[in-house]
């Protein structure tokens, strides 16, 4: 969420991660998700996925819920596809989302909101999570998006974990900027 900010003072903190270049992006005005993507999909090329014989390259948005995984994947593809809510638990089921970009065929998948395993008691929110789990091992790319106000935790370095053990391209996306102070 850098809309309305300098893109280099936004993503100056980033550095010292030592991840890489940082890329401040407005998930929700579509500002610099282009690039992000044309970035991230560089040198990655279109091959059977590995659940299926389609040969559109596959990207899991995951994450915590209310993260803003629907409106990166809404923003990404250039139109309302998801549905994107104030109300955790909206997304329930893997959302497939086919698009090609210069000649390329994607598959975003939008995924659903994965909790700590002890916080989960619903059935179907446990249903849920197993198909977020399916979908990282069916993909090719998995995009991590965090809230920019919460800490990284054991849940979330425990899915990216299952997506480094299948050997998945993985991209930390980092949303909702608005509302934290510079010196953050």
């Amino acid at each position: 969420k850098a809309e309305g900010l300098d893109a280099d003072i936004v993503a100056a903190d980033f550095y010292q991660l030592g991840l890489g270049e940082p890329r401040a992006i407005a998930a929700s005005h579509g500002q610099g998700c282009l690039d992000l993507i044309d970035l991230v999909l560089q040198g990655v090329e279109p091959g059977k996925a590995p659940a299926d014989d389609i040969s559109a390259i596959r990207v899991a948005v995951i994450g915590r819920p209310k993260v803003g995984k629907s409106t990166l994947v809404n923003r990404l593809i250039g139109e309302e596809r998801v549905i994107a809510s104030e109300v955790p638990g909206t997304t329930r089921d893997s959302i497939l989302v086919p698009f090609t970009r210069d000649g390329r065929d994607f598959i975003l998948v939008d995924t659903a909101g994965v909790r700590r395993r002890a916080k989960v008691q619903d059935p179907v929110e446990r249903a849920s999570v197993a198909r977020t789990l399916q979908a990282i091992a069916e993909s090719h790319v998995v995009v991590m998006t965090l809230d920019a106000h919460d800490l990284i935790g054991d849940q979330d370095a425990s899915v990216l974990g299952q997506a480094l053990e299948r050997g998945r391209v993985i991209v930390i996306a980092v949303n909702k900027w608005d509302g934290i102070p510079s010196d953050q």
